[in-house]
């Protein structure tokens, strides 16, 4: 999100992260009208991942070299370098640029396909160079932004976009864009509505994108500051609204409620909201006697280690380490 003179541009990013929480969207839009400052904390492992992200990309361009296709460089330059690019036919195009209504892209691979288009008898689909051996939402939302921004420059919507992973040839994930092209209108149609309304305030619960955002140190210290139920150890999101509805608002008010809930939750188990009543009530306990506090769960048989086999001379025990990344 990046304001120009008179409006602010957009680009898959912004896609991805409002799917993701609509509160960076609503953040990001502050930054972006100079009211905010940007954050000053980087992720360690964000910029590793994105180093090896580029390594896995240069590899398969070379791989594509070694293939004999005819390479075309553009490292995110013009818009126009892009529409010469492809009139003159490149096999590949690499880092090409597009913009249209308000939104821009740089695709990290345009590949060469038969059939016609303004171009001639071929035409380019988008290729995506990515890590994950799992292909995400956000991924698939990015590559029909890029689709439908290359269908405009070439007048043909491509068919097919495509994930390349790493590996022994790099295998390639096919996906096709008329299959994802509903999904993709409404979300960029509710990001849409969101931008062209007045800002709203959103309090920024915990969720997945939370491992890979920017504003994370922001969050949390908003979180500790307003002492939230989602500081509470193994709380999720439904039962911090439901808990929200019933005016228990931080952690501390749930441990020193009587009972693990007001009123019957409308969504979750009484078991659950047990559970984590107890948990809001030792965490307090721990806080105020300054020191991590342990309480026991009751050994209960087949919970837990009590569901492993008797122990037997056969048995071999296998200590799995992994790594992160």
């Amino acid at each position: 999100m990046k304001r120009t003179k008179n409006s602010i541009q957009f680009s898959a990013s912004d896609l991805v992260n409002y799917l993701g929480c609509k509160y960076l969207t609503q953040i990001d839009r502050k930054l972006a009208n100079n009211e905010i400052a940007p954050p000053a904390w980087k992720n360690p492992s964000l910029e590793f991942l994105q180093q090896k992200g580029l390594e896995h990309e240069e590899a398969y361009i070379e791989h594509l070299k070694s293939q004999g296709f005819s390479v075309c460089e553009l490292d995110g330059n013009s818009i126009q370098a892009t529409i010469d690019a492809i009139r003159k036919g490149f096999d590949i195009i690499t880092q090409a640029r597009f913009s249209d209504e308000g939104y821009v892209g740089i695709a990290d691979i345009l590949k060469k396909v038969d059939g016609k288009s303004d171009l001639g008898d071929f035409h380019y689909e988008v290729e995506d160079t990515k890590l994950a051996h799992e292909t995400k939402a956000g991924t698939v939302l990015q590559l029909c932004l890029y689709s439908e921004l290359l269908g405009e420059l070439q007048g043909r919507t491509p068919e097919n976009m495509y994930v390349v992973k790493p590996g022994d040839g790099f295998p390639t994930d096919t996906f096709r864009f008329a299959e994802f092209q509903s999904y993709y209108q409404f979300v960029k149609s509710q990001f849409q509505d969101v931008m062209n309304n007045e800002p709203i305030e959103i309090y920024p619960l915990p969720v997945a994108k939370c491992d890979t955002c920017r504003w994370w140190k922001e969050c949390y210290q908003k979180w500790h500051d307003d002492d939230h139920l989602s500081l509470i150890a193994g709380i999720h999101t439904n039962q911090t609204i439901e808990l929200t509805n019933q005016g228990i608002n931080t952690l501390e008010i749930y441990a020193k409620e009587d009972n693990p809930f007001r009123e019957e939750p409308q969504q979750g188990s009484i078991a659950t909201y047990t559970k984590i009543h107890r948990q809001a009530n030792i965490q307090l306990s721990s806080r105020k006697a300054e020191q991590i506090l342990i309480e026991l769960n009751p050994i209960e048989p087949l919970r837990g280690l009590n569901r492993l086999p008797l122990q037997s001379k056969g048995d071999i025990y296998f200590d799995i380490e992994g790594d992160h990344f």
